[in-house]
Protein backbone atom coordinates (compact mmCIF):
# COMPACT_ATOMS: atom_id res chain seq x y z
CA UNK A 1 0.00 0.00 0.00
CA UNK A 2 1.34 3.64 -0.96
CA UNK A 3 0.46 6.65 0.68
CA UNK A 4 0.94 10.29 -0.12
CA UNK A 5 0.43 13.78 1.60
CA UNK A 6 -2.53 14.03 0.14
CA UNK A 7 -4.10 10.91 1.53
CA UNK A 8 -3.04 11.94 4.82
CA UNK A 9 -4.64 15.48 4.48
CA UNK A 10 -7.53 14.04 3.85
CA UNK A 11 -7.86 11.37 6.41
CA UNK A 12 -7.17 14.37 8.70
CA UNK A 13 -10.50 15.66 8.16
CA UNK A 14 -12.19 12.01 8.42
CA UNK A 15 -14.23 10.77 11.44
CA UNK A 16 -12.69 9.26 14.00
CA UNK A 17 -13.27 5.40 13.27
CA UNK A 18 -11.66 6.03 9.91
CA UNK A 19 -8.63 7.97 11.00
CA UNK A 20 -7.82 5.09 13.61
CA UNK A 21 -8.64 2.54 11.24
CA UNK A 22 -5.85 4.01 8.77
CA UNK A 23 -3.33 4.05 11.43
CA UNK A 24 -3.37 0.20 11.99
CA UNK A 25 -3.25 -0.63 8.42
CA UNK A 26 -0.58 2.12 7.46
CA UNK A 27 1.93 -0.02 9.73
CA UNK A 28 2.12 -2.03 6.08
CA UNK A 29 2.18 1.35 3.98
CA UNK A 30 4.91 3.02 2.27
CA UNK A 31 5.09 6.42 2.51
CA UNK A 32 6.09 8.94 -1.02
CA UNK A 33 6.58 12.37 -1.25
CA UNK A 34 5.21 14.71 -3.77
CA UNK A 35 7.44 15.04 -6.68
CA UNK A 36 8.02 17.09 -9.37
CA UNK A 37 7.05 14.56 -12.00
CA UNK A 38 3.87 13.63 -10.27
CA UNK A 39 2.89 17.55 -10.35
CA UNK A 40 3.53 17.59 -14.12
CA UNK A 41 1.66 14.77 -14.72
CA UNK A 42 -1.30 16.50 -12.37
CA UNK A 43 -0.63 19.15 -14.87
CA UNK A 44 -1.47 17.59 -17.63
CA UNK A 45 -4.09 16.01 -16.63
CA UNK A 46 -5.68 19.28 -16.20
CA UNK A 47 -4.74 20.75 -19.25
CA UNK A 48 -5.97 17.76 -21.53
CA UNK A 49 -9.89 18.16 -19.81
CA UNK A 50 -9.32 14.33 -17.93
CA UNK A 51 -10.59 16.19 -15.02
CA UNK A 52 -11.88 19.58 -14.70
CA UNK A 53 -9.84 21.85 -11.58
CA UNK A 54 -12.68 21.25 -9.49
CA UNK A 55 -11.21 17.83 -9.85
CA UNK A 56 -7.44 18.27 -9.50
CA UNK A 57 -6.98 16.86 -6.01
CA UNK A 58 -8.27 13.28 -7.58
CA UNK A 59 -5.96 14.31 -10.60
CA UNK A 60 -2.97 14.07 -7.95
CA UNK A 61 -3.99 11.12 -6.43
CA UNK A 62 -3.81 9.47 -9.66
CA UNK A 63 -0.79 11.34 -11.08
CA UNK A 64 1.12 10.24 -7.61
CA UNK A 65 0.17 6.67 -7.94
CA UNK A 66 1.14 6.95 -11.37
CA UNK A 67 4.00 8.06 -10.53
CA UNK A 68 5.22 5.68 -7.89
CA UNK A 69 4.48 2.58 -10.44
CA UNK A 70 0.93 1.41 -8.02
CA UNK A 71 -1.01 -1.08 -10.38
CA UNK A 72 -4.17 -0.93 -8.80
CA UNK A 73 -6.13 2.51 -6.92
CA UNK A 74 -9.10 1.84 -4.91
CA UNK A 75 -11.93 4.46 -5.11
CA UNK A 76 -14.75 4.97 -3.19
CA UNK A 77 -15.91 8.86 -4.44
CA UNK A 78 -14.30 9.60 -8.26
CA UNK A 79 -15.69 7.14 -10.85
CA UNK A 80 -15.02 10.02 -13.19
CA UNK A 81 -11.24 9.25 -12.78
CA UNK A 82 -11.71 5.14 -12.77
CA UNK A 83 -14.32 4.53 -15.62
CA UNK A 84 -11.36 3.27 -18.01
CA UNK A 85 -8.77 5.57 -17.98
CA UNK A 86 -6.07 3.31 -18.05
CA UNK A 87 -5.00 3.93 -22.10
CA UNK A 88 -4.68 7.94 -20.86
CA UNK A 89 -2.28 7.06 -18.45
CA UNK A 90 -0.66 4.55 -20.61
CA UNK A 91 -0.46 7.36 -23.13
CA UNK A 92 1.01 9.97 -20.90
CA UNK A 93 4.14 7.51 -20.21
CA UNK A 94 4.12 6.27 -23.61
CA UNK A 95 4.28 8.98 -26.24
CA UNK A 96 7.65 11.34 -24.63
CA UNK A 97 9.13 8.12 -25.72
CA UNK A 98 8.07 7.50 -28.87
CA UNK A 99 10.02 8.74 -32.13
CA UNK A 100 8.04 8.73 -35.51
CA UNK A 101 10.57 7.27 -37.98
CA UNK A 102 8.04 7.38 -40.75
CA UNK A 103 4.32 8.24 -41.06
CA UNK A 104 2.19 10.12 -39.19
CA UNK A 105 0.86 9.34 -35.39
CA UNK A 106 -2.40 10.21 -34.65
CA UNK A 107 -3.23 10.15 -30.85
CA UNK A 108 -6.91 10.75 -29.03
CA UNK A 109 -6.08 10.56 -25.13
CA UNK A 110 -9.48 11.54 -24.57
CA UNK A 111 -12.38 10.52 -27.32
CA UNK A 112 -14.83 12.20 -25.61
CA UNK A 113 -14.06 15.19 -24.46
CA UNK A 114 -17.20 17.06 -23.46
CA UNK A 115 -18.14 13.72 -20.94
CA UNK A 116 -14.37 13.78 -19.06
CA UNK A 117 -15.01 17.52 -19.04
CA UNK A 118 -18.33 16.78 -17.35
CA UNK A 119 -16.92 14.38 -15.46
CA UNK A 120 -18.95 11.60 -16.90
CA UNK A 121 -18.66 8.36 -19.10
CA UNK A 122 -20.45 10.25 -21.81
CA UNK A 123 -23.31 12.86 -22.27
CA UNK A 124 -26.31 11.00 -23.67
CA UNK A 125 -24.65 7.86 -25.33
CA UNK A 126 -21.68 5.33 -24.64
CA UNK A 127 -19.44 6.09 -27.53
CA UNK A 128 -18.00 2.70 -27.74
CA UNK A 129 -21.42 1.65 -28.55
CA UNK A 130 -22.79 4.03 -31.21
CA UNK A 131 -19.64 3.59 -33.92
CA UNK A 132 -19.74 4.44 -37.36
CA UNK A 133 -22.52 6.99 -35.56
CA UNK A 134 -24.49 9.44 -37.56
CA UNK A 135 -23.90 13.02 -38.43
CA UNK A 136 -27.59 13.81 -38.29
CA UNK A 137 -28.28 11.80 -35.18
CA UNK A 138 -30.07 13.36 -32.05
CA UNK A 139 -27.53 12.54 -29.81
CA UNK A 140 -23.63 14.17 -29.32
CA UNK A 141 -21.78 11.01 -29.17
CA UNK A 142 -23.27 9.76 -33.05
CA UNK A 143 -21.83 13.32 -34.24
CA UNK A 144 -18.48 12.17 -32.48
CA UNK A 145 -18.39 9.12 -33.98
CA UNK A 146 -19.20 9.64 -37.62
CA UNK A 147 -16.59 12.64 -37.54
CA UNK A 148 -13.87 10.24 -36.00
CA UNK A 149 -15.20 7.41 -38.69
CA UNK A 150 -14.18 9.85 -41.64
CA UNK A 151 -11.61 11.12 -40.00
CA UNK A 152 -9.72 7.47 -39.70
CA UNK A 153 -10.99 6.95 -43.46
CA UNK A 154 -9.47 10.34 -44.29
CA UNK A 155 -6.13 10.09 -43.37
CA UNK A 156 -5.98 6.68 -44.79
CA UNK A 157 -5.06 4.51 -41.16
CA UNK A 158 -3.42 1.89 -41.90
CA UNK A 159 -3.50 0.43 -38.32
CA UNK A 160 -6.21 1.68 -35.21
CA UNK A 161 -5.53 0.53 -31.81
CA UNK A 162 -8.32 1.67 -29.26
CA UNK A 163 -7.47 1.13 -25.12
CA UNK A 164 -10.21 0.05 -23.14
CA UNK A 165 -10.53 -1.92 -19.65
CA UNK A 166 -12.37 -4.52 -18.35
CA UNK A 167 -12.92 -5.69 -14.70
CA UNK A 168 -11.81 -9.32 -15.13
CA UNK A 169 -9.14 -11.07 -16.20
CA UNK A 170 -9.26 -13.03 -19.61
CA UNK A 171 -10.65 -16.52 -18.73
CA UNK A 172 -11.75 -19.05 -21.87
CA UNK A 173 -14.37 -20.47 -19.53
CA UNK A 174 -16.05 -17.55 -18.53
CA UNK A 175 -17.76 -14.74 -20.50
CA UNK A 176 -17.30 -11.00 -20.21
CA UNK A 177 -13.69 -11.68 -19.13
CA UNK A 178 -11.72 -10.13 -21.77
CA UNK A 179 -8.86 -8.08 -19.65
CA UNK A 180 -5.45 -8.93 -20.90
CA UNK A 181 -6.82 -8.91 -24.52
CA UNK A 182 -5.99 -7.85 -28.10
CA UNK A 183 -9.10 -8.18 -30.29
CA UNK A 184 -8.38 -7.98 -33.75
CA UNK A 185 -10.80 -7.79 -36.64
CA UNK A 186 -8.67 -9.68 -39.48
CA UNK A 187 -7.72 -12.59 -40.83
CA UNK A 188 -5.56 -14.31 -40.56
CA UNK A 189 -3.94 -13.14 -37.51
CA UNK A 190 -1.03 -10.91 -38.66
CA UNK A 191 1.78 -11.35 -37.76
CA UNK A 192 3.20 -8.53 -36.43
CA UNK A 193 0.82 -8.67 -33.59
CA UNK A 194 1.64 -12.34 -32.78
CA UNK A 195 5.37 -10.66 -32.52
CA UNK A 196 3.90 -8.04 -30.27
CA UNK A 197 2.46 -10.94 -27.96
CA UNK A 198 4.99 -12.67 -27.63
CA UNK A 199 7.59 -9.22 -26.84
CA UNK A 200 5.10 -8.32 -24.29
CA UNK A 201 4.26 -11.61 -22.83
CA UNK A 202 8.18 -12.47 -21.73
CA UNK A 203 8.00 -9.43 -19.40
CA UNK A 204 4.11 -11.03 -17.68
CA UNK A 205 3.35 -13.30 -14.97
CA UNK A 206 0.92 -16.45 -16.78
CA UNK A 207 -1.72 -14.97 -14.91
CA UNK A 208 -1.71 -12.28 -16.88
CA UNK A 209 -0.33 -12.69 -20.23
CA UNK A 210 -2.27 -11.29 -23.14
CA UNK A 211 -4.24 -13.55 -25.25
CA UNK A 212 -5.37 -12.39 -29.33
CA UNK A 213 -9.03 -13.11 -29.55
CA UNK A 214 -10.77 -12.19 -33.12
CA UNK A 215 -14.11 -10.03 -33.30
CA UNK A 216 -16.58 -9.73 -32.84
CA UNK A 217 -16.19 -10.66 -28.78
CA UNK A 218 -18.77 -10.65 -26.11
CA UNK A 219 -18.35 -8.09 -23.73
CA UNK A 220 -16.07 -6.00 -26.69
CA UNK A 221 -17.00 -2.58 -28.31
CA UNK A 222 -14.25 -2.74 -30.50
Amino acid sequence: MVVSPIVQDEIEKAPENVRQFFDEITELAKFIDISEEALQLRKAYLDAGIVTPKSAADAFHVALATVAGCRLIISWNFKHIVDEVAGIYALDRLLPNIEVLSGTLIVFPSMNILACNANKRYINKDLNSVFPGHKNAKFYEFKLAQEIYEMVGREKVQYLLTLHESKYLYDPKKSGTIAQTIIYGVKPQPSYLTAWLDSVNNFTSDKEKFHPLYFPKEGSST
